[in-house]
């Protein structure tokens, strides 16, 4: 009797805890209501018309208004996802986003990236994992935590069993908290996906994950821009061998080397469980090239292989050419920035000609030529599959344009394709003009830096009065003036597929930008305009700027050093206050004076899409 008594006495001792603490906490959040009501009211609306999720990027917030906004998190019971990417939050506000951490019980990923969070609010974060049931995602990245907020993270890894996504890129971490968080791993059976990109990790945090992996059941894991070296590369190599479950390894820019490229290349012949290798800027050459080639004649697994920024001359690039026309899994090969010249560009485009599986090739500035590009032609006639060829910066010239810009007709070539810097000259543009106006399968097409007259870029244009296929052009760094300008004005008041135009650095001058602004009253498409450096003056700025009051698609427009005064600055103000559908201004390098920059701050104050805000660049 007296055990039950003493049992009752307790339940009801702690009945009234809890209600105490119930009580004081909803008298916390009220008051953490009434302040942001008080500082932020354009907050507090956003948080009450969220219904699963809220972003608060790149909104500055106050100490104070983050740590009340933790403490409403804290009671909610709607949100899943919470963002606070770059908004100045500071370890106060990120120890009282731990506390939320600790009662919230139906928040799935917060994503606290750059800001200035320290040591302090990732160990008190790091203790809440130990507790938190219900978080899947977790980004820290971008704030200065070091290695023993690192080291605190992992060991909160080994208590926690619901954290799926942890993402540490660019935190400062050396090899005590990598090797930590290596030595987590086999313990923590849930974690998916880990992100240690642009830290300081080096040999040591290389092996010791290499190790982790023999019993890790991790799928994704980042490790680019660090200072892995060889030999952590090849203790890397050696493990995936045995590994079944990572499919996605990036170590781009990690000093690896040919031995570490080649025990990599070993390694994917017997591993058919990666599907995505980067290993960009590593100074691999044609060693290493080779005997990853030779790995893709066996290997039944890798789907996207990146080796951009190489050493890698022809030799590689024959060696994968003989490589793709016997894999059937490869989809992406990439190796922009290396040295594949004529020969090798001649061997891939032999090989496109039986391969039925890569939809990505990318070769930009690949010393690539005349022969090259006509080889490439031919194989787009017969090829069924490639849907991106990017192989800007490769001197085709005009003749080897010419028979790339006639294959366009052909409904079998790429639906991308990137020829900015190429050389293309006026056979090829006429070649091009032709193409647009059959084509029904190209999409996406750059002409870039290719010196291209006025009058080039106006049969360009007006060519798509009638295509119906192309949705993105890029026209940027020619010679084009106020007749390409013009002849786009034209078109843009009938076609109905154009949604994205980049046509700056050029000399398009006012009247012709003025003619610009009138189509975009009436265009209902186009919602990406790059305008940045095209001389258009006060008045022609002004006249787009009306034109945003009625135009009803744009969400970015880039007006970048363009002369631009106060006229157009007031005027964009006026406009930005009647425009919805408008999510990023880019206007730096013009002529506002600080009151017009503050006008257009106060015109974009408190809009958002989506909860992300809108972006203001001055």
């Amino acid at each position: 009797k007296k055990a039950k008594k003493k049992k009752k006495k307790a339940k009801e001792a702690s009945d009234g805890d809890d209600a105490a603490f119930k009580a004081n906490r909803a008298k916390w959040v009220a008051l953490a209501v009434s302040f942001v009501q008080a500082e932020r009211p354009e907050l507090l609306e956003e948080w009450r018309r969220a219904t699963d999720s809220i972003a608060f990027d790149g909104k500055a917030l106050s100490q104070k208004v983050g740590m009340s906004l933790a403490v409403m998190l804290a009671d909610d019971k709607r949100l899943k996802t919470v963002s606070f990417d770059e908004c100045d939050l500071g370890d106060m506000s990120g120890k009282a986003l731990s506390d939320a951490l600790m009662v919230n019980k139906k928040l799935k990923s917060l994503s606290v990236a750059k800001n200035h969070l320290g040591y302090d609010a990732a160990f008190d974060i790091a203790e809440s994992l130990k507790h938190n049931t219900t978080l899947q995602e977790l980004t820290l990245s971008g704030n200065p935590l070091g290695d023993d907020a690192g080291i605190a993270l992992s060991y909160a890894l080994t208590y926690n069993n619901t954290l799926e996504n942890l993402l540490l890129a660019d935190t400062q971490l050396g090899d005590r908290a990598g090797v930590s968080l290596a030595n987590a791993l086999p313990v923590n059976r849930w974690l998916i996906e880990l992100t240690l990109d642009d830290n300081h990790l080096g040999e040591r945090t290389g092996k010791a994950m290499a190790e982790a992996l023999t019993f890790s059941s991790l799928m994704l894991l980042y490790l680019s821009n660090n200072q892995l070296g060889s030999e952590a590369g090849k203790a890397l190599a050696k493990a995936l061998k045995f590994n079944d479950s990572l499919s996605t390894l990036t170590l781009n820019n990690n000093q690896l080397g040919d031995d570490a490229g080649k025990a990599l290349a070993k390694a994917l012949k017997t591993n058919q469980a990666l599907r995505e290798l980067e290993l960009k800027s590593n100074q691999l050459g044609d060693a290493a090239g080779k005997a990853l080639a030779e790995a893709l004649r066996k290997n039944r697994g890798l789907d996207d292989l990146i080796l951009d920024d190489n050493q890698l001359t022809s030799e590689t690039g024959k060696a994968m050419a003989e490589a793709l026309k016997v894999n059937k899994e490869l989809k992406k090969l990439s190796l922009h920035d290396n040295q594949i010249g004529e020969e090798g560009g001649l061997a891939l485009a032999e090989a496109l000609q039986v391969n039925k599986s890569l939809v990505v090739l990318g070769l930009k500035n690949n010393q690539l030529g005349k022969l090259a590009g006509q080889a490439f032609a031919r194989a787009w006639r017969v090829n069924t599959t490639l849907q991106t060829f990017a192989a800007a910066d490769n001197p085709f010239g005009d003749e080897g344009g010419k028979a790339l810009c006639e294959a366009l007709t052909h409904s079998k070539a790429p639906t991308s394709i990137d020829l900015a810097g190429c050389q293309l000259g006026n056979e090829a543009c006429k070649a091009l003009v032709e193409a647009l106006k059959t084509s029904k399968t190209l999409s996406w097409l750059s002409l870039d830096k290719n010196q291209l007259s006025d009058e080039a870029g106006a049969a360009v244009v007006e060519a798509l009065q009638a295509n119906q296929s192309l949705a993105t052009l890029h026209l940027g760094n020619n010679q084009l003036g106020a007749k390409t300008c013009k002849a786009l004005a034209e078109v843009l008041k009938t076609n109905k597929k154009l949604s994205a135009i980049s046509i700056d650095e050029n000399k398009l001058g006012s009247e012709a930008g003025r003619s610009l602004a009138e189509a975009l009253k009436a265009n209902k498409t186009v919602d990406w305009l790059l305008l940045d450096k095209t001389q258009l003056g006060d008045e022609a700025g002004a006249a787009v700027a009306e034109a945003l009051k009625t135009n009803k698609s744009l969400t970015m427009l880039f007006l970048d050093n363009n002369q631009l005064g106060e006229k157009t600055g007031k005027a964009l103000a006026a406009a930005l206050k009647a425009n919805s559908t408008l999510k990023r201004l880019k206007a730096e390098g013009n002529n506002f004076s600080d009151e017009v920059k503050n006008l257009l701050r106060e015109a974009v104050k408190g809009k958002s899409f989506d909860g992300n805000p809108f972006f203001l660049d001055l």
